[in-house]
């Protein structure tokens, strides 16, 4: 026995005859059970449809001062995913093409409808949303996975053949030219060699995090783990290139928030945004780290003085195809993938990253993950 079917069904029609007769019609329509909501005008349609979740529409042609494509062109616009077929008393070519251009799925004629007809009408058009929706998906996917590649190539053809005729240069200078420079220049161009292998590396190492989240190979292993510890160690590791800048850090964690999520990724994301924020703030600026616990959530905030962003330039901060990266204000180069990887990494372990920020009043990054239970 085939299994009955539930449908949502939404009918425009402001005849009341016409409502009923469309009624008795769906309801000999072979396995399916229709849910009907009646809307007797397009106004009342379009209140009627954020508060239910339409299967299909059924619309009218002539609908007192409107017509039913107003109601199709709505719908496309805001519930792609509603298919819906148009019923009018008139064998109108022009308009039966306007309703398939403005996104109606068919197109009948009321007095030769019957449950056959209808049945038929109505599961082609369901079928055929679902494929477009799944088309939609694929385009948006491939899209996605070509601005990956792209995003990939341009970083190994540029970000890593910067660093590397760098490398090339100064050790090249150094092997011919070793006897001639003095001890200060040469500890300079090895500062300067070991800089450039260092940002390199975690260069190719955030390349190789972000490769495996694209494969789904990563491994999350989450733990509970108290995150100031790591945020104390991190200050730690970056405070010579605070100095540099005349940069002050300062924490004000005086609580122990206990997170549960993969360490190394929390980690990796907590370095990743306080150099952000050293390369963006200007020299004498300041760093503050704040943190609480709030509805069984860790919120972690790394603020600056720093030079700030747009609206515009924030809504591309975590979007591969659109992020590009800036210098810093001391010329710091890098690549633009930092932040795209701590989205992913915050995202894997059920977590959020919040942004605010304006132009010349520095920039405020929250991390949001789960605590311990």
């Amino acid at each position: 026995m085939q299994e009955i079917k539930n449908i949502r069904l939404l009918l425009v029609e402001d005849d009341e005859d016409d409502l009923l007769i469309t009624r008795d019609i769906l309801e000999e329509i072979p396995h399916y059970k229709f849910d009907i909501h009646w809307a007797s005008n397009p106004a009342l349609a379009r209140e009627i449809l954020p508060e239910k979740q339409f299967d299909i529409c059924l619309c009218d042609f002539r609908l007192g001062m409107e017509t039913g494509l107003e109601v199709i062109k709505h719908i496309k616009e805001n519930y792609d995913h509603i298919p819906v077929i148009m019923l009018t008393g008139q064998d109108d070519f022009e308009i039966d093409s306007q309703a398939l251009k403005d996104g109606a799925s068919d197109y009948l004629i009321k007095g030769r409808i019957n449950a056959s007809v209808l049945g038929r009408s109505i599961r082609y058009a369901m079928e055929h949303k679902k494929a477009q929706l799944r088309l939609k998906e694929s385009e948006a996917e491939l899209r996605k996975s070509n601005a990956t590649k792209d995003k990939f190539f341009s970083i190994i053809a540029h970000d890593l053949r910067s660093p590397f005729t760098a490398l090339l240069s100064l050790s090249d200078i150094l092997l011919k030219h070793y006897n001639d420079l003095d001890d200060d220049t040469k500890k300079e161009y090895i500062g300067m060699i070991k800089d450039s292998s260092e940002n390199t590396f975690k260069l190719i190492e955030n390349l190789l995090q972000w490769s495996r989240i694209q494969r789904g190979t990563i491994e999350i292993n989450p733990s509970s783990f108290n995150i100031c510890d790591l945020v104390n160690r991190t200050i730690g590791l970056l405070k010579q290139s605070a100095d540099g800048k005349n940069i002050e850090i300062t924490s004000c964690l005086n609580q122990e928030l206990p997170a549960f999520a993969d360490i190394n990724m929390v980690d990796t994301v907590i370095r990743n945004l306080m150099m952000n924020s050293i390369k963006f703030t200007q020299p004498e600026g300041k760093i503050s780290i704040e943190g609480h616990l709030d509805n069984n959530s860790i919120y972690l905030s790394i603020a600056d003085t720093g030079v700030g962003m747009t609206q515009k330039t924030m809504d591309k901060l975590f979007k591969v195809e659109e992020n590009k990266s800036t210098p810093g204000t001391a010329g710091e180069l890098g690549t633009g993938l930092g932040l795209i990887l701590c989205k992913e990494f915050i995202t894997i372990n059920k977590g959020d990253i919040l942004v605010e920020s304006e132009p010349g009043k520095g920039s405020k990054f929250t991390v949001v993950l789960p605590a311990k239970s």
